[in-house]
């Protein structure tokens, strides 16, 4: 909270993050919202940028989407190869590829995964299809890029 008491806990796994990059755009400040398993939710805004200079990885948010997925990686790849469609708010990822409203990039056609200003996460094939969905409406960010990743990877 704002006089840094704690409002509420739990294990990370229960825990979702979402992050509306750049909030306020040319100010340097993201949004950030732990969506609670129980149903609370707890909203802040984080500076990202002073002067124009990133200062990201040194921030609160930067450590919550690196901790949230360091927490859920592992489990999320032992879904994913046992078969489970997995959810990253507006975006799914299954053995087929990864999809976001009506496009699908399949697994072997994905060649590069960018976020763009740090607003846009894009997704791109080798034939040139995208997806291109806000930071803000996928959860867990790092948890889906790391998980692309690795699934390219092995591929």
């Amino acid at each position: 909270g704002p006089l840094g008491r704690v409002r509420g806990s739990a294990p990370w796994e229960e825990v979702m993050v979402g992050w509306s990059a750049r909030m306020y755009p040319g100010t340097g400040w993201s949004s950030y919202r732990l969506m609670f398993s129980r149903g609370r939710d707890y909203t802040f805004g984080v500076r990202d940028r002073v002067n124009g200079a990133d200062v990201t990885p040194g921030t609160v948010g930067a450590a919550l989407r690196n901790i949230s997925c360091a927490a859920k990686l592992p489990d999320m790849l032992d879904l994913f190869y046992a078969g489970e469609q997995l959810t990253f708010g507006r975006v799914t990822v299954d053995a087929d590829g990864v999809t976001h409203k009506t496009v699908t990039l399949p697994w072997p056609r994905i060649n590069a995964v960018t976020i763009v200003d740090g607003i846009t996460l894009v997704i791109a094939a080798a034939d040139g299809r995208k997806i291109a969905v806000g930071c803000g409406q996928v959860l867990d960010l790092n948890v889906l890029t790391q998980l692309i990743a690795r699934v390219r990877a092995k591929r």
